[in-house]
Protein backbone atom coordinates (compact mmCIF):
# COMPACT_ATOMS: atom_id res chain seq x y z
CA UNK A 1 0.00 0.00 0.00
CA UNK A 2 1.77 3.30 -0.80
CA UNK A 3 1.40 5.70 1.67
CA UNK A 4 2.75 9.25 2.16
CA UNK A 5 5.84 9.56 3.62
CA UNK A 6 4.82 11.05 6.91
CA UNK A 7 2.29 8.22 7.14
CA UNK A 8 4.74 5.69 6.68
CA UNK A 9 7.39 7.61 9.60
CA UNK A 10 4.03 7.47 12.00
CA UNK A 11 3.86 4.21 11.35
CA UNK A 12 7.41 3.20 11.65
CA UNK A 13 6.97 5.15 15.21
CA UNK A 14 4.49 3.34 16.60
CA UNK A 15 5.87 -0.06 15.88
CA UNK A 16 9.17 1.27 17.43
CA UNK A 17 7.54 2.69 20.53
CA UNK A 18 5.52 -1.34 20.90
CA UNK A 19 8.96 -3.28 20.09
CA UNK A 20 10.53 -0.86 22.80
CA UNK A 21 7.25 -1.38 25.08
CA UNK A 22 7.95 -5.12 24.69
CA UNK A 23 11.96 -5.27 25.24
CA UNK A 24 11.92 -2.56 28.22
CA UNK A 25 11.49 -6.19 30.45
CA UNK A 26 11.78 -8.35 27.61
CA UNK A 27 8.83 -10.19 27.04
CA UNK A 28 8.63 -13.08 24.52
CA UNK A 29 6.64 -12.53 21.57
CA UNK A 30 3.44 -15.12 22.12
CA UNK A 31 2.80 -13.66 25.32
CA UNK A 32 1.90 -10.36 23.76
CA UNK A 33 0.64 -11.61 20.83
CA UNK A 34 -1.88 -13.82 22.23
CA UNK A 35 -3.62 -11.47 24.69
CA UNK A 36 -3.69 -8.61 21.73
CA UNK A 37 -5.82 -11.40 19.51
CA UNK A 38 -3.28 -11.34 17.27
CA UNK A 39 -0.56 -14.02 15.88
CA UNK A 40 3.51 -13.42 16.45
CA UNK A 41 3.39 -12.80 12.69
CA UNK A 42 1.65 -9.91 12.89
CA UNK A 43 3.52 -8.35 15.66
CA UNK A 44 6.50 -8.53 13.46
CA UNK A 45 4.44 -6.67 11.41
CA UNK A 46 3.58 -4.00 13.02
CA UNK A 47 6.81 -3.72 15.48
CA UNK A 48 7.99 -2.62 12.08
CA UNK A 49 5.16 -0.22 10.94
CA UNK A 50 3.66 -2.29 8.85
CA UNK A 51 0.97 -0.39 6.45
CA UNK A 52 -0.93 -3.65 5.98
CA UNK A 53 -2.09 -4.63 9.58
CA UNK A 54 -5.52 -3.13 10.96
CA UNK A 55 -5.13 -0.13 13.12
CA UNK A 56 -7.19 -2.56 15.62
CA UNK A 57 -3.63 -4.90 15.69
CA UNK A 58 -1.83 -1.75 16.50
CA UNK A 59 -4.45 -0.24 19.52
CA UNK A 60 -5.12 -3.66 21.02
CA UNK A 61 -0.83 -3.55 21.35
CA UNK A 62 -0.91 -0.12 22.98
CA UNK A 63 -3.43 -1.47 25.47
CA UNK A 64 -1.57 -4.98 26.54
CA UNK A 65 1.24 -3.12 26.79
CA UNK A 66 0.04 -0.22 28.58
CA UNK A 67 1.30 2.38 26.30
CA UNK A 68 -0.03 5.98 27.30
CA UNK A 69 -1.70 4.09 30.77
CA UNK A 70 -1.25 5.10 33.71
CA UNK A 71 -2.59 1.42 34.85
CA UNK A 72 0.23 -0.58 33.45
CA UNK A 73 0.49 -3.25 30.82
CA UNK A 74 -2.37 -5.78 30.80
CA UNK A 75 -0.48 -8.74 29.87
CA UNK A 76 1.49 -7.87 33.57
CA UNK A 77 -2.73 -7.72 35.08
CA UNK A 78 -3.22 -10.68 33.61
CA UNK A 79 -0.29 -12.90 34.22
CA UNK A 80 -0.28 -11.96 37.82
CA UNK A 81 -4.00 -12.34 38.28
Amino acid sequence: MLLPIPARNALRKLGADIRDARFAPPVVDHMVAQPGFINRKTLRKIEKGGSGVSIGGYASLHVVLGIGSTRGPLRTRVLTA
